[in-house]
């Protein structure tokens, strides 16, 4: 993760429009990248596929990285497109946050 953190932070912040972290394998806490992707004002498209969040054993460290994620992504004024493909999310944690 933090591979993908010093490469968002040589982008120019202005020219970017969609950033696609698929096949990174980011688990809950990977997604505290995302403070890191919010500085982009122009990003209209994240992808984040494979995010892996372990439903058979929910724990409050996911919870909280999970609210944490949602709490970031206001951040997101222009985007328009999220994309959380091939996670491994249930839609009980998704809608139990919302």
């Amino acid at each position: 993760m933090w591979n993908t953190v010093a490469l968002l932070q040589l982008l120019d912040a202005g020219c970017l429009h969609c950033v696609d972290l698929r096949f990174n394998n980011l688990s809950l806490r990977g997604l505290s990248v995302i403070p890191h992707v919010a500085h982009f004002q122009c990003l209209a498209s994240l992808r984040l596929h494979y995010v892996h969040g372990d439903s058979r054993q929910p724990s409050v460290d996911g919870e909280d990285n999970f609210r944490y994620f949602l709490a970031q992504m206001g951040r997101f004024t222009c985007l328009r497109e999220l994309s959380m493909g091939s996670s491994l999310l249930s839609g009980d944690q998704l809608l139990s946050t919302l």
